[in-house]
């Protein structure tokens, strides 16, 4: 197949693979996923592998966690690691992101496995045409190392220990703490925060949730200690008490509003402060294990004189978490790109860094109690790679008219889900553009509309017996886009 055809990112993430979490169910779905980016005639062009692929947390406490190479090198990783090869023999790029649950593995020890043509990304991001991609976990408050514990270890890793022990297949947030989340939103949850400064509070909230991962009392755990990877051990007791002043820290750190929407985070997977201040086309996530695929509108900018700035971009930002590949459930995120046409430019309405003009930086928030800090040290606010844009560098030299010849950016995201044997679109949603009245205004513009009837969302495939989800989007207008080539058959076809 002729490269130019392949025109679509495929996003994986939380495989969490030689745990339990990771089912027979989720690894026979996980290599039907990549033997189609593996297939010559595939229309993969980028493979992200977004965080959680090796699980170095789910050791059960009373043993040491093996080493980086080792946790690779197991029988239940082994054939991952051979399609992955494979798809990077087949020309597709593979971006490796790393999650908090492997934030231990190191470039050696991921060179030596895969070889050096696996893209690893050094940092939490990666960003190209118009995307960012990123695991999600700096915006978990549990799943950040805090400095003021011991071992600086996020309070999560000794959840995971205890879970792993346990057995307990609690992966992702339960319906009471979504539906909690939804009622509750970040100004309200600021305002219960100072709570947590009282220590009998977050002691209790500590005890509670280690008793949960554990399956027993507090009484009869406290005095367990997680043996740890150095051959050093920790007592559960002394983790609750380094732990209890935490979300003090991160008020302190971030902000009372920030700390607020990092500890929703933590409870539902709810990032919508951090949506809200994208500057990107779309934003790409895993970490929480709830496939979501939405909309959000961006916030205006407080500038110093006390107005609202115009919207870094007038349309709505797309976000998408590709869930994950555990507990019996197994989703994915495709992004199909398309060129637009040679009248399209940075003043259509495009951001600017699309064309090397600038670099973005995530928007303040116009609440005043919100405080901004500085980014990590060598991570880039723009972590841009130029080689993995799919854009002609030729393309995007900037002309004095303000015209880029073709541009390539995301066109539509897909949910994708495996059911009854195959790979199936859940969701799909159109990437809004002002230049492409068909885009948005779902509710103007019944073409775009998505919450339609199951009927006529999804078309009966004789051959497989079954309904396959196709999305709901209007024809392309052939004035502003090059049409995407993309297949929609379902898995079993394909094999």
């Amino acid at each position: 197949m002729c490269a130019k055809s392949r025109n679509v990112v495929r996003v994986i993430s939380d495989l969490h693979l030689g745990a339990h979490w990771h089912t027979k169910a989720n690894s026979n779905a996980l290599t039907v996923c990549l033997e189609e980016c593996a297939m010559p005639e595939t229309h993969i062009h980028s493979l992200v592998i977004a965080g959680d692929v090796f699980e170095q947390w789910l050791v059960p406490y009373n043993e040491a966690p093996p080493s980086c190479l080792s946790v690779m090198q197991q029988a239940a990783v082994l054939p991952f690691v051979d399609l992955v090869k494979k798809v990077i023999a087949n020309d597709v790029k593979v971006y490796f992101i790393r999650g908090n649950h492997d934030d231990e593995l190191d470039t050696a020890s991921l060179r030596e496995v895969f070889g050096e043509s696996l893209i690893i990304v050094e940092g939490e991001e990666v960003c190209f045409n118009g995307i960012r991609f990123q695991h999600g976990h700096a915006y978990d408050i549990l799943s950040q190392p805090y400095e003021g514990a011991k071992k600086q270890r996020p309070v999560s890793y000794y959840l995971s220990r205890l879970a792993a022990h346990s057995g307990n297949m609690l992966d992702r947030p339960t319906v009471s703490w979504l539906t909690l989340s939804l009622l509750i939103g970040n100004r309200i949850s600021s305002t219960l925060m100072p709570l947590f400064y009282f220590k009998p509070v977050p002691l209790f909230f500590l005890r509670g949730v280690m008793s949960i991962a554990f399956k027993a009392s507090w009484s009869q755990i406290k005095d367990e200690q997680i043996v740890l990877r150095n051959g050093e051990s920790v007592v559960l007791s002394e983790i609750v008490s380094d732990y209890a002043d935490m979300l003090y820290y991160a008020k302190e750190r971030y902000g009372m509003l920030r700390a607020a929407a990092m500890f929703r985070m933590s409870m539902s997977g709810n990032v919508g402060h951090w949506m809200r201040r994208s500057p990107y086309l779309l934003e790409v996530a895993g970490h929480s294990h709830i496939p979501v695929l939405r909309s959000y509108m961006r916030y205006k900018s407080l500038l110093s004189d006390g107005t609202k700035a115009p919207r870094t971009l007038p349309t709505k930002v797309i976000y998408a978490n590709s869930g994950s590949f555990t507990g019996g459930e197994s989703t994915y995120v495709d992004i199909l790109l398309a060129r637009t046409s040679h009248e399209v430019g940075w003043r259509s309405y495009l951001p600017p860094y699309l064309f090397g003009l600038e670099h973005p930086h995530d928007n303040r928030s116009f609440y005043d109690n919100y405080k901004g800090e500085a980014l990590p040290v060598g991570l880039a606010p723009h972590t841009w790679d130029r080689s993995g844009s799919i854009n002609d560098p030729a393309r995007l030299t900037q002309q004095e008219s303000g015209v880029a010849a073709g541009t390539v950016v995301p066109y539509e995201v897909r949910m994708v889900e495996w059911r009854d044997g195959g790979f199936y679109i859940r969701k799909a949603k159109r990437v809004p553009y002002r230049f492409d009245p068909t885009s948005f205004n779902r509710r103007v513009n019944k073409i775009n509309a998505y919450d339609v009837a199951k009927k006529a969302a999804t078309q009966f495939d004789e051959d497989s017996g079954h309904y396959v989800g196709v999305p709901v989007t209007g024809p392309m207008d052939e004035s502003m886009w090059e049409r995407p080539s993309v297949d929609r058959q379902s898995a079993e076809n394909r094999m």
